[in-house]
């Protein structure tokens, strides 16, 4: 696992919040590794194309994205990920602010 991807807890937390997988049709790919890559376009600000090759085809991570905005699971992965950055965040803030 790289520095910058979803922890087995965090995964833990956040899997239940995405669709149920179809039980007919194509085998879906991984949904860790799809929104690690999603994650990963957030992190870097890159264009779609240049995502790496470890999380697969760049439409396919790009469609796994629009069709957890179009059911709003996006929405409720970014709330349920905000609960691990807040801690983080106060404490960057902490160290980072200066004194007048």
């Amino acid at each position: 696992m790289k520095h910058h991807e979803l922890t087995s807890e965090q995964w833990a937390l956040i899997e239940p919040l995405l669709p149920p997988v179809a039980s007919t049709g194509r085998q879906p790919k991984d949904r860790r590794l799809m929104l690690n890559g999603i994650l990963w376009i957030l992190r870097t600000g890159v264009p779609w194309r240049d995502i790496p090759e470890r999380f697969g085809r760049w439409r396919t991570v790009y469609g796994y994205l629009q069709q957890w905005r179009a059911n709003c699971a996006f929405d409720r992965i970014l709330l349920r990920q905000r609960y691990f950055c807040c801690k983080s965040c106060i404490l960057v803030d902490q160290h980072t602010s200066k004194s007048s």
